[in-house]
């Protein structure tokens, strides 16, 4: 589309937008903020939700509102002036209810300065003195900040798998280096991908690297890792995994002791994927559950 007609149609899907917002008795948003790894260009996406005043608490509407180019400084009063606008400029009278955000501390002092100035323009009066805002608070004039449930759970299992089980993490260390090489090799991905066919008439899933900060990757890259086991070993065997680079570190296949360690693990991880995943919610309420 060009310019003026991208413009166009740009209005007519925030005029669509405002109509169903206009059902809403109150709102909320949920906001993360990141960086892609190619080209370190930045980006905020804000999420609307809401429930039309004649429908019952099962009825959530979520829209996905915008993904913000945000190629400045992160910091709370950067980002809490951008959802201002943005917030602004699609709610009109509505009520803001809460917003959901991820554990980053820019994201926590952007919600505290939201609260701020929200509690000025309605000129409440509050305490001079209080420069942050607990999480959780709802004050008369100031909107509900919650710490993002699923975002928690995954810092708390990265702490337990990777900082607080000593085995656990050197188990873990071991499958994110064979899962990192055979990833970064597009004929290592072909010749597992090869002799799962063959010799186990398995179609190879692709192998999942750990990422911080996505939920639950540390789970489906166990689980990957366990359930291509018996072909990376035989990679391991053919020694196409030997032929390494210099600069890489040499890497050796875990025993079956260790084999039998992770299945515990996925077994455990198995349950918090499920937990985060009902905690979603993309058409319910979760907040009296948490």
């Amino acid at each position: 589309l060009g310019g003026s007609l991208l413009h166009e149609v740009a209005d007519a899907a925030r005029s669509c937008l405002l109509d169903v917002m206009q059902k809403w008795q109150s709102f909320s948003i949920t906001t993360d903020a990141w960086t892609d790894a190619y080209l370190q260009n930045s980006y905020v996406a804000i999420t609307f939700s809401g429930i039309p005043a004649q429908y019952g608490v099962n009825e959530l509407q979520m829209i996905p509102l915008e993904v913000v180019p945000f190629n400045v400084s992160h910091t709370g009063e950067q980002l809490a002036e951008m959802l201002l606008e943005k917030v602004n400029l699609y709610t009109g009278d509505l009520l803001w209810y809460s917003a959901t955000t991820d554990n980053g501390s820019n994201m926590v002092s952007a919600c505290n300065k939201l609260i701020t100035t929200l509690r000025m323009e309605d000129e409440v009066a509050v305490n001079e003195d209080v420069d942050e805002i607990d999480d959780d608070v709802l004050d008369e004039g100031g909107i509900a900040v919650h710490r993002c449930t699923d975002h928690t759970l995954d810092l708390v299992i990265r702490k337990v798998f990777l900082k607080t089980v000593t085995q656990a993490a050197v188990d873990i260390a071991s499958v994110r280096a064979i899962v990192g090489r055979i990833r970064r090799s597009h004929q290592l991905k072909q010749w597992l991908a090869k002799i799962q066919r063959e010799h186990f008439n398995r179609v190879q899933q692709c192998l999942v690297m750990d990422v911080c900060t996505r939920w639950n990757s540390i789970f489906f890259m166990i689980r990957s890792f366990v359930d291509s086991y018996d072909g990376i070993a035989i990679l391991f065997s053919l020694g196409l995994l030997d032929n390494r680079k210099v600069d890489e570190d040499s890497i050796e296949l875990p025993d079956r002791s260790v084999l039998q360690r992770l299945h515990v693990d996925v077994e455990i991880l198995t349950e918090y994927e499920k937990l985060s995943r009902w905690l979603e919610g993309d058409h319910y309420l979760t907040m009296p559950f948490v």
